[in-house]
């Protein structure tokens, strides 16, 4: 009956010693699981960091990309604004020149039907001293002719061109070889 009591003794022993590692391992158990939920934790952090990141990346190239745009629409606008202002200032000059009140004359391209509609010397003279030329009925009256200065910028074909080749070198691209015929 000893030896049985022993025994008994004996498997209480290894039952407490079991019943300890079975808690331990719980313990390591629960401790492994919390660590592999930091460390995905941790990586979804950094993944997300990481999209995050390349959003913001994403999002800067766009920005700059617009901003080259926005510099191209400003150069083109200026041009524009330029060009508007010149040809404003032209006419500007050529109402005075047609109102007499320019101290410069503006240039007249040579048309043969210019020196056709030209005063004879002897009618300008009796314009300038005053004396108004007999009205014949039925003749009609000659509307003053408005002379446009030679401007180069008259041609919307230029225009167009010099536009694309501002906006080309601006953009720093060349067009498609797929676009030339």
């Amino acid at each position: 009956m000893e030896q049985l009591l022993q025994e008994a003794e004996h498997w209480s022993q290894q039952h407490m010693e079991l019943s300890e590692l079975i808690r331990s391992y719980q313990q390591s158990h629960r401790v492994r699981w919390a660590a592999l939920d930091s460390q995905a934790q941790l990586q979804s952090q950094a993944h997300s960091h990481v999209s995050a990141q390349q959003t913001l990346e994403e999002a800067v190239r766009r920005l700059n990309h617009d901003t080259h745009a926005l510099h191209l629409v400003t150069a083109l606008l200026e041009n524009q604004c330029q060009i508007l202002q010149h040809r404003v200032q032209t006419l500007k000059e050529s109402y005075r020149a047609w109102q007499g009140t320019s101290p410069e004359k503006p240039l007249q391209r040579n048309h043969p039907q210019a020196k056709r509609t030209q005063a004879p010397p002897e009618a300008e003279r009796i314009e300038s001293s005053g004396q108004s030329l007999p009205c014949l009925p039925g003749a009609f009256q000659k509307k003053e002719q408005v002379c446009r200065s030679s401007d180069s910028c008259l041609n919307k074909k230029t225009h167009n061109q010099f536009n694309t080749r501002i906006a080309r070198a601006l953009m720093g691209r060349k067009r498609p070889a797929s676009g030339f015929r």
